[in-house]
């Protein structure tokens, strides 16, 4: 790997089989501007000054409202939150409570023969999602039963996603990293299964005791999973995406703790809690997420830190000064 003067990944060369490699190129303010290479391949961004991406030099964004970008349209209630999300292909509708926080997805594919599926979430008075639920309906009709999906937590880290009875426990590199070590499937006969991260602690590879790979998938420049295989790895799906983050398959949305990341524009889909205070761009994740990491959703730090307590240094003033300067943490 090579880094230019600012700490900007550059240029990274992998032996794996297969043989790949990247390149990268940054403007002064540290945005990615192109990629190059094996894996994804070709792809050139666009920015406003704030640090808005364009579908192409000279376009104005109102507000930092993204409402257009590749094909996906996006829109906005007067709170600033995303309500409404189209490709094309399916439209989703997002719904939220009075603290800001996402509750209810609809998914409405424009293929009839497709199931409209519904997703719903909960959680604890300090903000941590505690379970998901997904309903399906075709023709009218419920498809399928609901299905729940509970989450615990040890501090802000995940600790468990437990589907029925089946705990999925999470390790992570030191006490005070969200960099994924492990993953242990069950408990009277657990399967272990180790992470292989990027440089930024995006998930690409899982392998179990004997070094066979399990799980592989290709991620782009900004954390969504463009394709992936897995060979059996004990039936359940592997979500964890950057640091902090977890993939909803159902909406394509990266659950960030007190946030959603949308991949496909790499922004967040509600504003800073924080207010004003957050920059001239409050659904900002990072100039680039190679080098950043968010791992709570609420301020971003240099991927050579370790996110934990005492970092990113904004997270204790955002809490004084955000809608959860009230809870006990």
């Amino acid at each position: 790997m090579e880094y230019d003067y600012r700490n900007n990944l550059v240029r990274e060369v992998r032996d794996d089989n297969p043989f790949n490699w990247n390149r990268w190129q940054y403007d002064s303010a540290g945005r990615l501007l192109a990629q190059d290479g094996s894996l994804p391949g070709q792809e050139q961004w666009h920015w406003d000054a704030a640090g808005n991406p364009l579908e192409g030099a000279g376009e104005k964004i109102a507000h930092n409202r993204v409402t257009q970008l590749n094909g996906i349209r996006w829109r906005y209630d007067i709170h600033g939150r995303t309500v409404e999300k189209d490709n094309g292909q399916t439209r989703w509708h997002y719904r939220y409570d009075g603290e800001h926080r996402l509750t209810e997805v609809i998914s409405q594919p424009r293929d009839r023969n497709r199931p409209q599926t519904q997703v719903s979430f909960r959680y604890d008075p300090l903000g941590r999602r505690i379970s998901k639920t997904r309903r399906q309906m075709l023709g009218g009709q419920p498809a399928g039963k609901p299905v729940t999906t509970r989450f615990v937590w040890e501090g802000f880290r995940l600790l468990q996603e437990v589907h029925g009875d089946v705990p999925l426990t999470y390790v992570y590199s030191d006490q005070d990293s969200y960099d994924p070590l492990a993953r242990i499937d069950g408990v009277d006969a657990p399967e272990i299964f180790w992470f292989h991260c990027q440089p930024n602690g995006t998930p690409e590879r899982m392998t179990d005791i004997e070094g066979q790979v399990r799980w592989e998938g290709v991620n782009s420049a900004w954390g969504k999973l463009l394709r992936e295989s897995e060979t059996q790895v004990s039936g359940y799906s592997q979500n964890l995406r950057m640091q902090g983050q977890y993939l909803d398959r159902e909406t394509g949305l990266h659950y960030n703790l007190f946030r959603y990341y949308d991949p496909d524009c790499g922004r967040f889909t509600q504003q800073d809690p924080i207010g004003l205070a957050g920059g001239i761009n409050l659904y900002q994740y990072a100039p680039n997420a190679l080098g950043w990491v968010d791992p709570w959703g609420l301020s971003r730090c240099n991927t050579g830190k370790k996110p934990g307590p005492q970092l990113p240094g904004g997270i204790a003033e955002t809490f004084d000064k955000s809608v959860y300067k009230n809870r006990q943490l």
